[in-house]
């Protein structure tokens, strides 16, 4: 180790080293180096604190540095994930996107198919009228028919088919085979079960009930008494004046038109026999209105 020695007071060398720094001063000056001494100690004791300091920040640094490393690396994952997903959503959108607009091609084609078909029939409507112009009817609400039992009443079931009749006008019901339909939907009881029977004869093939004229010719058949143009005549023969003359006219009109409708007599025996059947006084009054 060196040792300087300064050879004037109050200046001194000092000797800086990593080991320790020795003065040689005179005796006297001993405080004055003591307090050099400890001076020196702090300098010392400074510089280790400043290496250690330096120590701190780069251990410092090199925890700030992994911990940007962490984020970024954090960071970048969540980044990847968010595109994933964003991927996910593009390519869904694109598949929906797509799927629309085949739907609007196929929509598009429905469309076509539609207003070709309005002009077909627009073309045979033109074709069956011969070119006129069909106003369509007001509609009109058409009362309901009334239902049909199967009662062997000859009356009760030429009723029936006049009321079918004037609902298929009303409803304007013309297809052949609506109106067997519509008219099997107002049978009832006897009527049903016997249209049940009917029905499964006709799936199994053995034949077809498929216009309204065959259908009034089978209900007719089964339900028609087959006395009915007897029956008809008896009444007509056994009618007598028993009440006022309107009550009498009332009924023998009634009589009349049954048996007009079942073709059993003329006008002209229906009207002899209406008048002849009343009582002499309104025979008379028949006769001459005017009396």
């Amino acid at each position: 180790m060196l040792t300087l020695e300064h050879p004037e007071w109050p200046r001194r060398m000092l000797l800086w080293n990593v080991g320790e720094i020795h003065y040689h001063p005179p005796v006297g000056r001993r405080v004055v180096e003591a307090k050099a001494s400890r001076g020196m100690h702090l300098l010392r004791r400074t510089g280790h604190l400043e290496i250690a300091m330096g120590d701190v920040k780069d251990h410092v640094g090199m925890v700030e540095q992994n911990l940007q490393t962490m984020e970024d690396h954090v960071l970048e994952e969540e980044l990847e994930s968010l595109k994933r997903a964003v991927g996910a959503q593009d390519e869904l959108c694109k598949r929906f996107t797509e799927l629309f607009n085949s739907l609007q091609e196929q929509l598009d084609v429905v469309k076509v198919s539609v207003e070709e078909i309005r002009q077909d029939a627009a073309m045979c409507k033109r074709a069956i009228t011969g070119g006129a112009v069909v106003t369509p009817s007001p509609r009109v609400d058409t009362p309901k028919p009334k239902e049909f039992r199967g009662k062997r009443d000859a009356k009760e079931l030429d009723n029936y088919i006049w009321h079918m009749k004037r609902y298929f006008e009303g409803a304007s019901i013309t297809d052949e085979k609506t109106k067997v339909r519509t008219a099997t939907l107002y049978l009832t009881d006897t009527a049903t079960l016997w249209w049940r029977r009917k029905h499964c004869d006709i799936e199994t093939g053995l034949y077809t009930i498929d216009t309204w004229e065959v259908f009034k010719r089978e209900i007719k058949k089964q339900f028609y008494p087959d006395n009915v143009a007897y029956e008809a005549r008896k009444k007509m023969k056994e009618l007598r004046h028993k009440g006022s003359v309107s009550q009498q006219m009332t009924t023998q009109k009634t009589q009349g038109d049954e048996a007009k409708s079942l073709k059993v007599t003329s006008n002209l025996n229906y009207g002899v026999s209406l008048v002849l059947n009343l009582l002499p006084n309104a025979t008379e009054s028949v006769r001459n209105p005017g009396i």
